[in-house]
């Protein structure tokens, strides 16, 4: 009787895991989609910028809508490029995990790789910081403010998007003093569990815009990165792209 009750139990656990990675599946499909789209609509709007670009950096402006904010898409510090302004979000969609063909490029297709929220420059309960930095949550360090170059690292990313959210600047701010108030907090490992007091990358974000009334998480399930790009409140008002040894960037200017 144990043995065929344990037998049960495991078989509805393994149907139980099986549902969830289908589910998984098919949503990040959707997703993925999605992004692509997007991505290729926002690229071909693009004009050529010929008095900026360079053999190996190529810069195409997209004229922004009525309703788009007019912050700056990205600036320049000590000549090199700093993604997003103050209160975008940043995506990379490549994963972290490396040297692993086939489980680097499904990790990335199912949950995306990583998202930061560049900071404001501003001194904000007694620390200061630049909108050349960003706050994020890593699996080494927990959530920390850092000096956002290492997104022009082709090695560690080659699409890289910036996401404004369209909402006020009050509520940006108010969003990015929620992750401010949250540095030395540790990673959540756990992804689909949520914890009080530990975030991953996106769920943090995620959070911080919550706290202000606003629902990044696109499919209401946990908040993978690709929910971000996917979700109503966010566009996009930054591409870039590495290929053939050439950056490729796509800006609304």
């Amino acid at each position: 009787m144990v043995k065929r009750i344990l037998k049960i139990t495991l078989n509805l656990i393994i149907v139980f895991m099986c549902s969830i990675v289908f589910g998984i599946s098919i949503n990040s499909a959707v997703e993925n989609s999605h992004i692509d789209f997007e991505i290729k609509d926002f690229k071909e709007k693009g004009i050529f910028q010929e008095e900026m670009s360079s053999n190996t950096e190529k810069y195409y402006k997209v004229s922004r809508e009525t309703w788009m904010d007019e912050s700056p898409s990205f600036k320049i510090f000590d000549g090199k490029i700093s993604y997003g302004g103050p209160g975008d979000i940043i995506v990379g969609l490549d994963n972290d995990i490396r040297n692993y063909p086939i489980i680097t490029e499904s990790i990335s297709y199912l949950f995306g790789g990583h998202t930061a929220s560049v900071c404001y420059d501003e001194i904000y309960d007694g620390v200061t910081y630049k909108s050349n930095h960003c706050i994020e949550s890593k699996p080494s360090s927990g959530v920390r403010c850092v000096n956002n170059k290492f997104w022009n690292d082709t090695d560690y990313q080659t699409k890289v998007i910036g996401l404004k959210v369209n909402t006020t600047e009050e509520i940006r701010k108010n969003a990015f003093h929620y992750m401010a108030d949250r540095i030395g907090c540790k990673y959540n490992t756990a992804f689909i569990f949520g914890t009080k007091h530990k975030y991953y990358c996106s769920d943090l974000i995620s959070r911080a815009y919550k706290s202000q009334g606003i629902n990044l998480n696109y499919d209401g399930f946990y908040t993978s990165v690709l929910d971000l790009v996917c979700s109503p409140y966010t566009y996009i008002s930054f591409y870039k792209e590495f290929k053939n040894n050439v950056n490729y960037y796509y800006y609304l200017g």
